[in-house]
């Protein structure tokens, strides 16, 4: 007789109570991976593509952060994906950023701080960050000259 422990009783598309079992769980991170690995080749694919004929980027490792790097069996499945190729995972040293969960804000800080604006950019070098999706509709079409900002202050 094989045991099978439920993890967890929920309920069913259709609302009829049904017991979730390990085998339930497998099956829906076996199908998130899989999605997950054809985003990454396809990120990777288009990375070499445009870098094509240089020789760096047959050295390049694939780095792995935030939290989901963390997840155990991570390491192991990209290294069967793309075998050849280093997989590093890593935490930044930087303060604030060794919580997996800050990664994205970091890569997303140092992109704005590298941005070295547009032909229609007044202010170059200037990117906006915020959490207020509603302020997004009143800033849109303004922009602030160099004797405007002078003004105010």
């Amino acid at each position: 007789m094989h045991y099978k422990p439920i993890l967890i009783k929920g309920m069913d598309q259709d609302g009829n109570t049904k017991n979730f079992y390990q085998s339930d769980l497998n099956n829906v991170i076996r199908e998130f991976f899989g999605v997950y690995l054809t985003e990454v080749t396809a990120g990777l694919s288009t990375f070499l593509d445009r870098y094509a004929g240089r020789d760096f980027v047959k050295s390049l490792p694939l780095i792995v952060a935030g939290g989901g790097a963390k997840l155990v069996g991570l390491e192991l499945f990209l290294q069967k994906a793309f075998e050849g190729r280093e997989i590093l995972v890593v935490t930044p040293d930087t303060i604030g950023a060794r919580d997996p969960s800050m990664v994205n804000l970091l890569g997303m800080l140092m992109c704005a701080t590298s941005y070295s604006g547009s032909k229609e950019d007044i202010q170059k070098g200037v990117a906006t960050v915020s959490r207020d999706s509603s302020s997004r509709g009143k800033k849109e079409g303004r922009r602030l000259s160099r004797s405007s900002i002078d003004d105010s202050l």
